[in-house]
């Protein structure tokens, strides 16, 4: 009777126990989807979170930025413009006369306005292939070999391009020119006097020219402002 009533006991603490473990099992069952199903959550927010970074295909500056914090943003709607600085040419319009001498890789200069006194060093990419038929004018691509510290897009400049060398040549500043009834002249000095000359040019640069006839080495020009014929030599050209 009494190992009955002890084999009894002992059946019945085994089947708790057993209903214990069941128990412990399915909770790390809940805890194990639990844990599957917060994993998944952090990969779907992972992924949102990846739809919100924008990413540029390469390297450059922003130049512009299109929308603010907080702007309702729709499909295909540009955010900000980016600039790959390598990629910026300077658009110049050139006189169809000189098509003939401007090629690629030919080396030029860029000016800006703020700094005319520091040129960049740049060169001729590409010409292009159409003539204005009112100005007479064709385009040219010059990309600079470096940006200077601040720029922008848009940004006007001058380009001076190398179309050959004559260390004979006689160049003139262009301030110097005047011009009567569309013939181009000078003031030279001779003798103590201001005398007129018509010469010929053809263009050496952004300010200046040379001169193709009409004067001499050694002859003296005259700055034009304050000269006119047969008044006393008051200023020259160095």
């Amino acid at each position: 009777m009494g190992i009955a009533c002890e084999f009894r006991a002992v059946a019945s603490l085994l089947r708790e126990s057993d209903a214990r473990v069941a128990a412990l099992k399915q909770s790390v069952e809940r805890a194990r989807a639990q844990a599957d199903a917060a994993s998944a959550s952090v990969r779907q927010a992972q992924a949102q979170l990846g739809f919100a970074t924008v990413r540029a295909p390469f390297a450059g500056v922003v130049a512009a930025r299109n929308r603010n914090v907080g702007d309702v943003l729709t499909p295909g709607s540009p955010i900000v413009e980016i600039v790959d600085p390598r990629s910026i040419v300077f658009t110049v319009r050139i006189d169809e006369s000189v098509i003939g001498r401007i090629h690629p890789r030919q080396p030029a200069a860029i000016r800006f306005g703020a700094h005319p006194e520091r040129p960049l060093a740049a060169r001729v990419l590409r010409l292009g292939r159409e003539v204005d038929p009112e100005t007479r004018e064709f385009t040219a691509d010059v990309i600079p070999e470096r940006l200077p510290a601040y720029w922008a897009l848009d940004q006007r400049a001058e380009v001076e391009i190398v179309v050959g060398a004559n260390p004979r040549a006689l160049i003139l500043p262009a301030s110097f020119i005047v011009r009567r009834n569309g013939q181009a002249g000078v003031w030279i000095a001779r003798r103590g006097r201001a005398h007129w000359r018509d010469i010929a040019l053809a263009d050496a640069g952004v300010d200046r020219v040379e001169v193709l006839e009409g004067l001499s080495q050694g002859d003296v020009v005259l700055a034009p402002t304050g000269i006119y014929a047969l008044m006393a030599v008051s200023k020259a050209a160095p």
